[in-house]
C-alpha cells in the first residue's frame, strides 16, 4: 500500500507506472487487477483527505496532533497537510506531530528567513496547511492568521526603519536619523496642528520657520515674509498649509520664495496657503483667499445701424445694462459713427446712480481726436463731440458705482446741430462686469 507521494511507486510518465503497488506491468494477471484498482483508490482518498480539511487536531496551543485513519507511509518533501485547529497556537516554537512520524516544528517565511509562530498564526476552527519541508525537518505555515503581527529581520527593520523617517521628515520635517524611532506620534505628525508662528526678523525681509507638523496658522502683521525655512532638515517634497490669523501682511516673492507670476499678495484673516518645499526653494501651490471676488464680464453689441434724426436726447436702443444697488461696475464701449461733418452729442442716462466716472477718446480717419473725462454724480450727462470728428471710432472706460436700488446706465445721442443726423453703426458695443 503506497501513497500518492511515493516516487517509486508513482511516477509522472504513463508507462513507467509498472512496478510497485499499485501499478499496471504489461500482461499482468487477470486476478491481480482488481487489487491494483482498489490500491489506486484508497491512494487517491489518503492524498485527497490530507490536502483538505478533513480531520480536526488535538494537543495543546504550542504541540498540535494530527491522527488519521490510516498513517501516511512517509512524510515527502512539498507534501501538504491541511486542518482544523481545535485551538489558538501560542507563541512559538510550536509543534506538530503526524503519526506515525515524531514531533516537528512549525515555522513560518517572514522576509524570507524562516521564523517561530506568533501568538494567533493559527486559529481555532479556520483551516491551517503546513507543506513538509524535509531538508530541515519542519513544516511551513502556509498564509499565517496573524500576518500582520510579522517581526522583520534585522535587514528589513533597518531599511524599513529609514524609508518611513525618509517619508516622515519629507512631510513633516522630523529630524533626520538612521535610528529614528517609529511611533504613534510621529506618524500623527504627518497631519497634526502645529503651533502658532510668528515670523521673525526685520520687514521688509521676514522669515517663517516651519517646525514639525502639516497645519499652521501665522499671528502677527506688518510683517513681509521674504523666507520660509524648515526647523529641521527636510526632503523636496513636503506640503504645509498655513492660515493667516490677520490681515495686513504680506507674502513677497524672492529667489527662495517663489509666487506664481511673481506678483506679492497681501493677506487677509483666513486666508489659506500651501506650500510645497522645491529643492532650496519653496514654492506655493495654492492660495485660498478669504475675500475672493467674483468677477463676470457681460457684453452688449448693436445687431442694426441706428440714426439720431432730432436735436433732442435719445437712449441707444441696444447699449445699455443694469446696475444693481451698491455695486461696483467697471465697463468699456467701443462706438463706430458717422456724423457727416456736423458732429455727434454724446451722453449718458443713470438715475439712481452714486457716482460714475468716464473717459472718452475719439479718433477718426484724418488722426483728429479729442479727450473727454466725465466725473459726475448726476442722473444723465452729456459731452460734445467736435464736429471735426465727421466719423470714426469712439472709446470709453470707466467706472459706476449702484445707488440705493437698481438702475439702467444707458448710452444716449442727439444730432449736434440740425445738420446731418448722425448714425451708431451695428456691431458697436459695450462690455460691463460687477465687482
Amino acid at each position: 500500500m503506497s501513497d500518492i507521494g511515493n516516487a517509486s511507486v508513482f511516477k509522472e510518465v504513463d508507462d513507467d507506472n509498472n512496478t510497485g503497488t499499485p501499478s499496471w506491468p504489461e500482461f499482468m494477471p487477470a486476478k491481480n487487477v482488481n487489487n491494483n484498482a482498489r490500491a489506486l483508490q484508497g491512494a487517491i482518498k489518503r492524498w485527497y483527505d490530507r490536502i483538505n480539511a478533513s480531520v480536526t487536531s488535538s494537543g495543546s496551543a504550542t504541540g498540535y496532533t494530527i491522527n488519521y485513519n490510516i498513517d501516511p507511509d512517509e512524510v515527502y518533501n512539498g507534501q501538504r497537510f491541511l486542518w482544523i485547529p481545535h485551538i489558538d497556537c501560542g507563541a512559538g516554537p510550536v509543534t506538530l506531530v503526524i503519526s506515525p512520524f515524531g514531533e516537528k516544528d512549525i515555522v513560518k517565511v517572514n522576509n524570507g528567513v524562516a521564523a517561530p509562530l506568533v501568538a494567533g498564526d493559527i486559529q481555532q476552527g479556520f483551516p491551517a496547511e503546513v507543506v513538509m519541508d524535509v531538508a530541515n525537518d519542519r513544516f511551513v505555515l502556509m498564509n499565517p492568521a496573524g500576518q500582520g503581527a510579522l517581526v522583520p529581520n534585522a535587514t528589513e527593520s533597518a531599511y524599513g526603519t529609514v524609508r518611513l523617517a525618509s517619508i516622515l521628515q519629507t512631510f513633516a520635517a522630523l529630524p533626520a536619523s538612521d535610528t529614528f524611532a517609529i511611533t504613534v506620534k510621529t506618524l500623527t505628525a504627518l497631519w497634526e496642528v502645529g503651533a502658532v508662528l510668528t515670523p521673525t526678523g526685520t520687514a521688509p525681509n521676514n522669515t517663517l520657520t516651519i517646525p514639525t507638523g502639516g497645519l499652521f496658522h501665522v499671528a502677527g502683521t506688518g510683517w513681509t515674509i521674504t523666507s520660509v525655512v524648515f526647523a529641521n532638515p527636510t526632503a523636496s517634497g513636503r506640503e504645509f498649509k498655513l492660515v493667516f490669523n490677520s490681515a495686513g501682511g504680506i507674502i513677497k516673492d524672492s529667489g527662495t520664495l517663489i509666487l506664481p507670476g511673481t506678483a506679492n499678495i497681501t493677506v487677509k484673516a483666513g486666508d489659506v496657503a500651501i506650500f510645497v518645499a522645491d529643492g532650496a526653494a519653496m514654492r506655493l501651490f495654492s492660495y485660498q483667499s478669504s475675500g475672493i471676488t467674483t468677477v463676470t464680464t457681460d457684453m452688449v453689441i448693436k445687431t442694426a445701424n441706428q440714426t439720431f434724426p432730432t436735436l433732442a436726447w435719445v437712449d441707444d436702443a441696444e447699449l445699455f445694462f443694469t446696475v444693481k444697488a451698491n455695486l461696483t461696475y467697471n465697463f468699456r464701449a467701443v462706438i463706430d459713427f458717422n456724423s457727416d461733418s456736423d458732429g455727434i452729442d454724446m451722453g449718458f442716462t443713470a438715475p439712481g446712480i452714486s457716482s460714475m466716472r468716464i473717459r472718452s477718446h475719439a479718433v477718426v480717419g484724418a488722426g483728429a481726436t479729442a479727450l473727454i473725462d466725465i466725473h459726475t454724480s448726476a442722473a444723465s450727462t452729456s459731452t460734445w463731440l467736435p464736429a471735426v470728428l465727421t466719423e470714426g471710432i469712439l472709446e470709453l472706460n470707466g467706472w459706476i458705482i449702484g445707488g440705493g436700488s437698481d438702475s439702467v446706465f444707458a448710452m444716449r445721442w442727439q444730432q449736434n446741430n440740425s445738420g446731418n443726423p448722425p448714425t451708431v453703426f451695428k456691431n458697436s458695443y459695450l462690455t460691463f462686469a460687477a465687482r
